[in-house]
């Protein structure tokens, strides 16, 4: 299992068990600790906090844990496990967890104060009704503390770019509708205990950051048949400032992972991509994308990579943004296609 550091109040069985992964993020995660200490819940309502660090070699985590349980007064477990990927340290905290519900958030989030209330209801209401779901809450960008928003800031935080909040907000009075397990996203999402360890947790040769909270959706939404509800109250903003290249080196981190993904969960990744991503035809086509859009990229990346430059009020209005969004979008695929031709060759 790993080094294990417990820090424990005796209080009634928590309600919500929150999980939260981390690894080397130690000012976020302290960010993040700082705001579960002044959550305002109502009536017996309790949590508790379980934080996973993948690593035996990140000792700052450990003190922010510590030092969250000293100044705050946290319900807070902590362990630090042998590096095993983000998969791995999920499903290690579920088998420590005791709450009813599973409060899944990255160690980038800013919840607000009623966060935990807000998943604790939603799913009382939905109990109530003799129904179950994945609550998936809200975590727009957090807007740059310092007021620099960029171009680039600014195209992120309105499009669905990285995540699809812009088309999800424009919904948010639809309350019974299913976004699907495609929406499951782990960054903020709360779902029945009871229910993950029925369908056996993560799949953790899913190891990186990357297809492993939808992969679960998907069983959760077959197995389960639990939908993914949208719930904006449960806001939780996502301290997670990207760069153009950064934007596209997760892209091509994307293309890498979805190869182990088509391999080990294939039905899934059918699913999600309408396609075998490691048929021969398929391969063969993004080859040729990659050599074709390639010779382009020189002309295509100054103009992406200069939004990070600008100020976001450059020009006056957002009818830019429409553009500039599907200007970016032959970069996002050629990452995409890199990353998973990378993987191939290499795995080969």
């Amino acid at each position: 299992m790993g080094l294990n550091w417990i820090h424990e109040m005796h209080i009634a069985a928590p309600q919500i068990s929150i999980i939260v992964p981390t690894r080397r993020r130690p000012a976020k995660l302290a960010n993040l600790l700082k705001c579960l200490a002044t959550q305002s819940l109502t009536g017996n309502a309790v949590f508790e906090t379980l934080i996973g660090i993948d690593g035996l070699d990140d000792p700052e985590s450990v003190a922010v844990s510590q030092d969250a349980r000293d100044l705050h007064g946290l319900t807070l477990h902590t362990w630090a496990f042998a590096q095993e990927g983000i998969a791995a340290i999920k499903n290690r905290l579920i088998e420590h967890a005791a709450g009813e519900i599973l409060l899944f958030v990255n160690d980038d989030v800013r919840p607000a104060p009623d966060f935990i209330e807000q998943h604790r209801n939603a799913h009382s209401h939905l109990l109530e009704k003799g129904r179950r779901a994945m609550v998936l809450g809200y975590s727009p960008w957090l807007v740059p503390e310092d007021g620099a928003e960029s171009q680039f800031d600014r195209l992120l935080a309105q499009t669905s770019m990285v995540f699809f909040y812009d088309r999800m907000m424009a919904h948010a009075d639809d309350r019974d509708r299913d976004w699907g397990f495609r929406h499951a996203w782990n960054l903020n999402l709360s779902v029945p205990a009871d229910a993950v360890r029925a369908v056996g947790g993560f799949q953790e040769s899913l190891c990186e950051c990357c297809y492993e909270d939808i992969e679960l959706g998907y069983r959760l939404s077959i197995r389960e048949s639990l939908p993914v509800l949208f719930r904006p109250g449960a806001r939780a903003d996502h301290d997670h400032r990207y760069t153009p290249a950064g934007y596209l080196e997760r892209e091509q981190r994307l293309g890498r992972s979805a190869a182990v993904f088509a391999e080990t969960c294939p039905e899934c990744a059918q699913t999600v991509f309408g396609l075998n991503l490691l048929s021969d035809e398929h391969l063969a086509y993004c080859k040729q994308y990659v050599e074709n859009e390639s010779r382009r990229e020189p002309e295509m990346l100054p103009v992406f990579t200069g939004l990070a430059s600008r100020p976001a009020d450059t020009w006056s209005g957002d009818e830019w943004i429409p553009l500039a969004y599907t200007q970016h979008l032959p970069l996002k695929r050629l990452a995409f296609r890199r990353g998973l031709l990378e993987a191939v060759e290499k795995r080969a």
